[in-house]
């Protein structure tokens, strides 16, 4: 931050910490979707590689940093969601509480899809139907809850947008799985799903345990690797850059 004068610092802390191009890319969506109907609808909704950049790609890097602070959060000490032998049963609690949030975020849609559709006589699939609310990320959540505990102390402030950060993972990570699953059309090719994406994690285990290599643009490289894995393997890509968030190295 010693780049930017303290004005600057503050207004690059608040557009990042409050995802402003998230705000600001879904207002303008919505303002030229419902004005250029006929326009967005030819080069934005019928456009394969437009959706495939904005949503497969650009949600990449939401998950990536969704699994940072998760991953973080389990593996340091004095994380939010680390396991502590010393304290089994408080760990276990903080642990299983997002887990079970997800259970919970998962059954309610697919119980109500299910009710609907047989009393109003639908012919529709219920399951298809159920999956997609179950994998709406929670980036709108997580910024209302950054306002709502802006007075709060940090300690609070941590423990709260980690079980949030460890829900979203969870939830959005089986959900996206799940429409792959149900919605994908035409089989899984294995060789670019355990050649790039196998082998990216495999090459950034090795590259911070048995190299000592800390360029995180060499991670950078690997998570792109992993992101053609998946999708040339016809698995949601925008889990791509999670597999190897786990293998970088960490300040701690």
């Amino acid at each position: 931050m010693t780049a930017f004068s303290n004005k600057e610092g503050r207004m690059y802390r608040i557009v990042s910490e409050y995802n402003a191009p998230l705000i600001i890319g879904v207002l303008l969506s919505l303002i030229i979707a419902n004005t250029y109907v006929t326009w967005y609808a030819i080069n934005i909704g019928g456009n394969h590689t437009v959706l495939l950049i904005v949503n497969e790609y650009g949600m990449a890097f939401f998950f990536a940093r969704a699994m940072k602070e998760t991953w973080e959060a389990i593996v340091s000490p004095k994380g939010a969601l680390h396991y502590s032998s010393k304290d089994k049963k408080a760990s276990a609690q903080r642990i299983g509480m997002p887990l079970i949030a997800t259970a919970g975020g998962w059954l309610v849609p697919f119980t109500m899809a299910y009710v609907v559709c047989g009393v109003l006589g639908l012919n529709l699939n219920p399951t298809q139907i159920g999956i997609i609310p179950t994998a709406t990320d929670i980036v709108f959540s997580l910024f209302v809850l950054k306002m709502a505990l802006k007075s709060e102390n940090k300690q609070v402030r941590d423990v709260v947008i980690g079980f949030v950060m460890t829900l979203a993972l969870v939830d959005d990570g089986i959900g996206l799985g799940a429409i792959g699953a149900v919605f994908h059309e035409g089989g899984l090719a294995l060789l670019p799903l355990i050649g790039l994406t196998g082998g990216a994690i495999l090459l950034g285990v090795l590259s911070n345990k048995v190299f000592k290599i800390t360029n995180h643009w060499w991670y950078f490289l690997l998570m792109n690797m992993s992101w053609f894995g998946l999708y040339w393997g016809g698995l949601p890509p925008a889990l791509g850059f999670c597999f190897i968030i786990p293998t970088m190295p960490h300040a701690h």
